[in-house]
């Protein structure tokens, strides 16, 4: 206090608060620092009336190697903002922060430091070094420097045991000053002599004030105060601090106020501060004067080496301990660190094995040569010190040279004059605390290592280190070498060993001992496993004879403990401190050995006023501990006695204190518990035991008060409830009533359902025996014993207690009485849990009328009866009545309770549920988040109720699609719950359950997989396999399975759920059917479609029974069915079915709820597939424009939407909206999934998709290449979908002509397919089809017919010879054939597919339309051009109409009707129609589109037909340039195009530029394709064509030969290709004049040709034509034949003068070209001109 600055006046430019440097100093070597006292100022305080502020003044001149600083800090009693009430700690660490900010910013961090502090200011700097003191290495580094670098401190008329005029004062300022009335008071009261708040530091300071030098400055002069009186405002009693060390007092001839002022230089006070200063600077300890005649002598004594006194050297079984070794190398090894004086403090129970460490360090420090002296101490008492001293001075052989006394002064004054490092170990220092501290030297160069029970020496030493137990593996280690004398590695992995090391808590005298027993053959592993672990007598005494020598510890387990039991007896003589803390330590025995609540105490002492029972019953009050559960007037619990008793026992490391969430938490070593129960006199047991359950039981006993965190309560007493009953077991209490119900709503709280019904059980029983069954308590049990089984999902036991109750209920209090409605209540309750919704309904309806009538309609009881209803009615699907009656409730319990009562939020919560399971999203969350908001203030923010809110907070959030959000959430309700409720907590559970989920809707399939798999075997262990939540567990975890592919295993899982549900609940029940419909989805995903509407055909007729059907379980099973109906490709019923699904959801929900737009989407899907393209459009619409009005544009399911549009949009050929529409549903999954996310990836394939449609396969190509890669790293090569990306990549490769490519990624995909899902799954024969459409592409015409029957034939087997794929495999087989070229076999097989699509699904479905197509090309194959121009023609018109004139369909049907026209040889027409298609094109597609260039490609062959060569080169030049640009010069297609194009060259005569071009496209087939490709034997034709019109008919004859044997060999002699092979060669013969070899080719062909196509197709009268040609030229002139042939004869008839025979063949064959070809036919033409002519003629 300072009076006689409260007029001061302040600089308002300088606030006075915080560091301020005064003076630099000159190149400074310390820092001085300065601290004001109360109402000061960091530079007035030190001003004297003169101006004069000595530190910056006058003391430079004295120092000028000082940096002098001065702290301010808010201490002003006057300042109506001040908060000075509660910063003695807060103004602490503030100044050690500061300075320490300070000294690292100037890099003066190591800089010795004097502090200078004025009244307050020093209690300030107490607790500031305190703060620094109590820092380490890891925790604020920079602080605990402050402290290390102290090296002196004067305090200037410090408070240090209060103020005498502390209130007189106060009294003064409070007249004077006009502040409120308590400003300051409080403060002062704090300084007032003997204060509590002065007590704290002064016995911790003393500790620590060994470490430097203390001068205290006491005020001499009494000081005047404002009431005109005068007196001592810290007298020289108050200013000291007794017991300090290195400390002295000094009087300064001023009084209070004056003390740190000097006016000038001359001052006598202000020299006397100076000496002060200058002695602490200059303060370092002198060698003791050495008693030596020849100093040259004494220096080649000193110059000796490294010693070690005594040598005590550690076990050679010394193991492990390796992290407290490194510590210890650490602290004092390491040069890097520096602290001002390296003492340390090696702290733990007894056993533990400080010694022993300490030994080998001590080892490793001679080693190493770290120290010149290394002194070992044994401070167990007094006198063993000393020992020390004179043995060390007498082995030492320095010391010995230079007579150094054996005093312990005299040795460390000795060593720390010399300024030599050395190390001195203070072992065993348990009691001895003030000896060590004694004894501590304040040289740098002297190290020290503390060994203790004792952690309050922490106060002496400036770092700490508790020793705890042994690692796993050195535990383990340690038994190995101490039992067998070697470290053998083979044994670490016996499970015995672990075991016994587990049992003895890895204590490492316990372990020795065991290692002992063993290795001197007391004992086996095994035996000491299974015997003497039992065997406590042995285990602590260890007094056998063969035990000594065996152990590397002298003593026994029981000795070690015993010192510390006897230094509590001797020690604690007065009172009865001992006597409690003797007794409390023996009662911990029977606790469980962690987590020994201090709550458990105050909660049993305040329930006390609770317990309040039937006096029949007996109870475990009169057992209880009643001197730790003293409570106050107020029944508030008196903690003092219980803290002080358990502290003593900590002080001798019996017990540790430990963090813990519930306040006070002692932990107790198994060993030492042991020992504990060990010392309980025989029989007197009982007595403790009995006092450990009457502890439990009253802490459980009481009510639970909301805002008390007692769900850690709960959690952490478990452990000691069943260690009570291991230990009852031997003992055998008798039964206490409170004890059974207690326990039994304990593991009920826990649901530990088993230990609850056995406890329940009993309880039942004896209340029933004593109180009689009727009696309201064994009523009440049946109700709890009912909730159990519930709790363990045996429902239908459950319901039968309930009813029994009753009906006792109706019978003795009446239909009415609260007690029978609430027992109706949990009556209804069970009925839901069974799915009797209905039925509980009814009774919940009953209930609550009874109850409006009983208690009115606003108590709390008939909101919660409304609430119930509220719950059936949601059960029943009728969410909107629901919702209805929860805005009741809501409404009602706010104005009853208020708007953040806890029944409120719980009816705010149940709301938004409701609004969730309604599709209001939005509105369910701004509820939750109040929810959430209101819970955090009231309980807090890790309260479990508010974790669940966030975990409901986050549902919702994953139904907005928000999924990054709530797995932030979820992650942190998880974390949470783990630390607040352990592991294994159902809530954990479920929070990790959830997580699950999220992480799926993530794409982190096997992040989610493996925390199911953690749940589920918890679950089991828990609860059992076979409860209701272990089910559900395996039910998620095969939904899991499914999401990664593992089809089999999920139905494997579903199968025994299924089982398992029917025998625990019923075939019937929902849950049940459930599970059926979710079996039924794994079996639709292995391809099992016929099974699986089997099963759901049973659930759909089971839930319309029990649910009714308009019930929304019936009505998405209704929409499960449809699904598989669409499977089975009955799309008609499959549509049936959803419109009604559709318009019951309407009724039942709305029109806005969102499994309305799901139901419209599935129906747009099913229009889809009956090729109603438009009418999905427009249905895809409405269901994109109702996701973005109620989900956002960003929800996934509005992307999706948005994908599916995308998909009906390449249906309508509208490509270009397809992939804007694509583009922009992949950037948004970017954003909100990422872009690894399987949604993602499946978005990047469908843009793939678009731009294939488009025509850009290179660009394509990279996007499936990327996402395949990306699949395979997420999910794996084997999953579906990375299977599926590879089929999309190997049609892309197909449309890039990388075929070889392309059949290896199919063969791969095929192989894993047959591996994964079977060789008859749909997907395994869809890889079979795609893999025989590469092989048709690579010219393997026989290898693809054969895979196309084995799909065919597979497909008939599962799915029917009329199920849509079955026809399209039939479809494939008929294509098969016809590039083998069997036309007449592919006809029959399109004849059947068309006819049955026209049954199946009508004659103008896209898939009958295909049909058509398909079997009218056959039809041109077969010469039938009529009746395939019909075909065509019906076709265009449907396609017209089905999807618009420009569709690409349309477009195509357009072109393959012009391709009929050239084979009519209506050229005109062919040409007219090919005009218009590929302007359409062009329009649609763009003019380089592949279909486009097709068109082009097929009008410049038009063009040819029609002689205009020209116009067809430009074409064709056009389409090459195209084709190169966009595949590539190499590509199939270019080379085709390149082909073309020479033809046309030829037909211009340009045989020389069209052989370059072909032998350029042969060249490059042969490379790509293979020789024997069948393309490639074309270009070889059209080669050798052109060499004959070259005239090199050898050169042509010598390519025909080969490629007509390689025809045979591929494609067998009767091929088309074959055939056309060998007229190529005959017609070449016949060039060469080889006519015989001509004859022979040609009868062969139309033979062939008779047999194939048969006599009248246009193929066969060719070959006649060509064989009469040939006959002609032999000579042969009446060899009949048929058509051409007759013509050809009638011809020569005519050379032979036979008019009237040629002219009747002439007629014949005018009449079979009109039959066959047309009256217009250009051949009918040739054939009547050439007619005329002869008669012209």
């Amino acid at each position: 206090m300072e009076p006689g600055i409260f007029n001061h006046t302040r600089n308002r430019a300088d606030s006075g608060l915080g560091i301020k440097v005064l003076v630099e100093g000159i190149a400074p070597t310390i820092d001085i620092v300065a601290i004001h006292g109360l109402d000061g100022h960091r530079e007035g305080s030190w001003t004297a009336e003169n101006g004069i502020v000595w530190l910056k003044d006058l003391l430079p001149q004295q120092l000028p190697n000082v940096r002098i600083v001065t702290y301010g800090y808010d201490a002003s009693t006057g300042s109506q903002s001040s908060n000075i009430d509660e910063t003695f700690y807060d103004l602490a660490e503030n100044l050690i922060s500061r300075l320490a900010l300070l000294r690292d910013s100037t890099t003066t961090t190591t800089r010795p430091i004097i502090f200078i502090a004025h009244s307050l200011g020093g209690i300030i700097l107490k607790f500031a070094l305190i703060h620094a003191n109590q820092c380490n290495e890891s925790h604020l580094p920079h602080h605990k420097q402050i402290m290390l670098a102290t090296i002196g401190i004067l305090f200037f008329g410090t408070p240090q045991q209060g103020a005498a005029v502390a209130l007189s004062a106060s009294q003064m300022l409070l007249v004077r000053l006009p502040v409120d009335e308590n400003t300051g008071h409080t403060l002062l009261r704090n300084l007032a002599i003997n204060s509590e708040m002065l007590e704290i530091p002064i016995s911790i300071f003393n500790g620590i004030s060994v470490c430097f030098n203390t001068k205290f400055l006491y005020e001499v002069y009494q000081t005047v105060l404002h009431n005109g009186t005068s007196g001592f405002i810290v007298p020289r009693s108050s200013a000291i601090v007794p017991g300090a060390r290195n400390a002295e007092a000094i009087g300064l001839n001023k009084n209070h106020m004056d003390m740190p002022k000097f006016t000038s230089a001359e001052d006598n006070d202000f020299l006397v501060v100076v000496s002060l200063l200058q002695s602490i600077r200059s303060d370092l300890p002198k060698p003791e004067p050495v008693r030596e005649k020849d100093a040259t002598h004494s220096d080649d004594i000193l110059n000796k080496g490294p010693s070690y006194t005594p040598k005590l050297l550690s076990s050679p079984r010394f193991t492990g301990q390796d992290i407290y070794l490194e510590k210890l190398r650490t602290f004092f090894v390491n040069e890097n660190i520096t602290p001002h004086r390296k003492h340390l403090l090696l702290y733990g129970m007894g056993g533990i094995g400080k010694t022993q460490i300490s030994l080998k360090f001590a080892e490793e420090c001679v080693d190493l040569k770290c120290y010149w002296r290394i002194l070992w101490l044994d401070v167990t008492t007094a006198e063993t010190l000393g020992t020390s001293f004179a043995e060390i001075s007498k082995l030492d052989p320095v010391m010995k040279s230079l007579e150094i006394e054996e005093s312990g002064e005299c040795i460390i004054g000795w060593l720390a004059g010399l300024g030599r490092k050395s190390l001195l170990i203070f072992d065993n220092a348990d009691g001895m605390t003030a000896l060590v501290s004694k004894y501590l030297p304040p040289a740098h160069s002297l190290h020290v290592l503390i060994t203790s029970r004792n952690p309050d020496l922490h106060q002496s030493v400036s770092s700490t280190l508790n020793l705890g137990v042994m690692s796993k593996e050195d535990a383990i280690s340690l038994l190995m070498t101490s039992s067998t004398r070697v470290n053998k590695p083979g044994l670490s992995k016996d499970g015995s060993l672990l075991t016994i090391a587990e049992k003895l808590g890895f204590l490492p005298l316990a372990l020795d001992i065991a290692g002992a027993a063993i290795y001197r053959g007391l004992c086996t592993v095994e035996e000491y496993t299974s015997t003497y672990l039992k065997n406590h007598e042995i285990l602590l005494h260890g007094d056998h004879p063969l035990y000594k020598g065996a152990s590397l510890y002298n003593q026994t387990i029981n000795d070690t403990l015993n010192i510390s039991y006897e230094l509590i007896e001797k020690k604690h003589t007065q009172g009865d401190v001992a006597k409690d803390a003797l007794f409390l330590l023996k009662m911990l025995g029977f606790f469980h050995h962690q987590n020994i609540m201090e709550l458990i105490f105050k909660r049993a002492a305040e329930a006390l006023k609770w317990c309040i029972k039937d006096s029949r019953l007996r109870t475990t009050q009169p057992d209880l501990p009643f001197q730790f559960l003293k409570c106050d007037q107020h029944r508030q619990w008196i903690h003092a006695k219980l803290r002080t008793v358990m502290e003593l026992l900590c002080d001798y490391s019996l017990i540790s204190r430990v963090p813990s969430i519930t306040g006070f938490s002692w932990t107790i070593h198994p060993i030492v518990q042991i020992w504990a129960r060990d010392k309980v006199i025989t029989g007197k047991q009982g007595i403790y035991l009995a006092a450990v359950r009457a502890l439990i039981v009253n802490s459980i006993n009481r009510n639970e008060d909301l805002v008390e965190h007692s769900y850690h309560f709960h959690r952490m007493i478990l452990p000691h409830m069943m260690a009570y009953y291991h230990y009852n077991a031997d003992f055998g209490l008798s039964y206490c009533d409170d004890e059974h119900s207690a326990q039994t709503e304990e593991f009920v709280k826990n649901e530990y359902w088993d230990h609850a019904r056995r406890f329940c059980q009993q309880a039942l029983g004896l209340r029933k025996w004593i109180l009689g069954p009727e009696h309201y308590h064994s009523m009440n049990t049946m109700l709890k014993l009912a909730y159990i089984w519930k709790g363990q999902g045996k429902y239908e036991k459950a319901q039968e207690l309930e009813v029994q109750v009753l009906e006792v209920y109706k019978q003795l209090l009446g239909p009415e009485h609260p007690s029978t409605l609430i027992c109706m209540g949990n009556l209804a309750c069970s009925l839901k849990k069974l799915g009797k919704y209905t039925e509980a309904q009814e009774l919940e309806v009953q209930v609550l009328e009874a109850t409006k009538q009983l208690l009115g309609p606003e108590h709390p009881e008939t909101l919660i009866c409304t609430g119930n209803l509220a719950c059936s009615l949601k059960n029943l699907g009728k969410y909107t009545e629901a919702q209805e009656l929860e805005v009741q409730v809501l409404e009602g319990t706010k104005q009853l309770l208020g708007p953040e009562h806890p029944e409120t939020l719980i009816c705010m919560a149940n709301l938004a549920y409701t609004w969730r399971n309604l599709g209001q999203y939005t509105e369910a969350q701004e509820l939750q988040v109040q929810v959430l908001e209101a819970r955090k203030q009231l309980l807090g923010p890790e309260h479990p109720e508010t974790l669940r809110s966030m975990g409901n907070l986050a549902s919702t959030l994953n139904d907005l699609g928000k999924y990054g959000e709530a797995q932030e959430l979820e992650v942190q309700v998880l974390e949470a719950f783990k630390q607040l409720l352990g592991q294994e907590h159902p809530s954990t559970l479920t929070s990790m359950a959830n997580l699950a989920y999220i992480l799926k809707n993530l794409g982190k399939y096997t992040e989610a997989q493996e925390l199911q798999v953690q749940v589920l075997e918890v679950r089991k262990q828990l609860l059992g396999p076979e409860h209701p939540e272990t089910l559900i567990c395996m039910a998620h975890l095969a939904c899991t399975l499914k999401d990664l592919g593992k089809y089999t295993e999920a139905q494997e899982l579903e199968v025994q759920v299924l089982e398992a549900r029917k025998q625990l609940l019923g075939p019937e029940h929902p849950s049940t059917l459930r599970l059926m419909g979710n079996l039924a989805s794994t079996l639709k995903n292995l391809g099992k479609y016929g099974k699986a509407q089997e099963l759901e055909v049973q659930v759909l007729e089971a839930c319309k029974q029990l649910l009714g059907p308009e019930h929304p379980s019936t009505l998405t099973y209704m929409g499960n069915l449809a699904c598989s109906l669409k499977n089975l490709g009955k799309y008609t019923e499959a549509q049936e079915l959803e419109v009604q699904v559709l318009e019951a959801r309407k009724q039942l929900l709305g029109p806005e709820h969102p499994s309305i737009s799901i139901c419209m989407g599935n129906l747009a899907c099913t229009l889809k597939n009956l090729g109603r393209y438009t009418e999905a459009q427009e249905l895809e619409v409405q269901v994109l424009e109702a996701r973005k009005q109620l989900l956002g544009p960003e929800h996934p399911e509005t992307l999706r939407s948005m994908g599916n549009l995308a998909s009906i949009l390449q249906n309508l050929g509208k490509y270009s909206e397809a992939q804007e529409l694509e583009v922009q549903v992949l950037e948004a999954y970017k954003q909100l999934l990422g872009p690894d996310h399987p949604d993602t990836l499946r978005s990047m394939g469908n843009v793939a998709s678009a731009l294939k449609n488009l025509g850009k396969y290179t660009e394509a190509q990279k996007w499936e290449v990327q996402v395949l890669e990306a699949f395979k790293q997420l999910i794996g090569p084997e999953h579906p979908d990375t299977l599926i990306s590879m089929v999309n990549l190997a049609c892309t490769l197909l449309y890039l002509g990388q075929y070889t490519e392309a059949q290896e990624l199919a063969v791969q995909v095929l192989e894993t397919c047959k591996q994964l899902l079977g060789p008859e799954h749909p997907s395994t024969l869809r890889s079979m089809g795609n893999l025989a459409s590469i092989l048709q592409n690579l010219g393997k015409y026989s290898k693809a017919q054969e895979l196309e029957v084995q799909v065919l034939e597979a497909y008939k087997q599962l799915l029917g010879p009329e199920h849509p794929d079955t026809l399209r495999s039939m479809g494939n087989v008929a294509s098969a054939l016809k590039n083998l070229g069997k036309y007449t076999e592919a006809q029959k097989w399109e004849v059947q597919v068309l006819e049955a699509f026209k049954q199946l699904i009508g004659p103008e479905h896209p898939d009958t339309l295909i049909s058509m197509a398909n079997l009218a090309c056959t039809l041109l194959y077969l010469g039938q051009y009529t009746e395939a121009q019909e075909l065509v023609v019906q076709v265009l018109e449907a396609s017209k109409q089905l999807l618009g004139p420009e569709h690409p369909s349309t477009l195509r049907s357009m072109g393959n009707l012009a391709s009929t026209f050239q084979s009519l040889g209506k050229y005109s027409k062919a040409q007219e129609l090919q005009v218009h298609v590929l302007e359409a094109h062009k329009q649609l597609l763009g003019p380089e589109h592949p279909d486009t260039l097709i068109c082009m490609a097929n009008l410049a062959c038009t063009l040819s037909a029609l002689g205009k060569h020209t116009e067809a080169q430009e074409l064709e030049v056009q389409v090459l340039r195209a084709r190169k640009q966009l595949l590539g010069p190499e590509h199939p297609v270019t080379l085709i195009c390149m082909a073309n194009l020479a033809c046309t060259l030829s037909d211009l005569g340009k045989d020389a530029e069209a052989q370059e071009l072909e032998v350029q496209v042969l060249e490059a087939h042969k490379q790509l394709l293979g020789a024997d490709h069948p393309t490639t034997l074309i270009c070889m034709e059209n080669l050798a064509c052109t060499l004959s019109s070259l005239g090199r008919h050898t050169e042509c004859q010598e390519l025909e030969v080969q490629v007509l044997e390689t025809c045979k060999q591929m494609l067998g002699p009767d091929h088309p290709d074959t055939l056309r092979s060998m007229g190529n060669l005959a017609s070449t013969f016949n060039n060469l004049g080889q006519y015989s070899k001509a004859q022979e080719l040609e009868v062969q062909i139309l033979e062939a040709h008779k047999h194939l196509l048969g006599p009248e197709h246009p193929e066969t009268l060719k070959s006649m034509g060509n064989l009469a040609s040939t006959l002609k030229n032999l000579g042969m002139y009446n060899h009949p034949d048929t058509s051409r042939s007759m013509g050809n004869l009638a011809l020569t008839l005519k050379k032979l003068a036979k008019y009237t025979e040629a002219e009747e063949l002439e007629v014949q064959v005018v009449e079979a070209s009109k039959q066959l070809f047309g009256p217009e036919h250009p051949d009918t033409y040739i054939k009547i001109h050439g007619q005329l002519g002869f008669h012209l003629q």
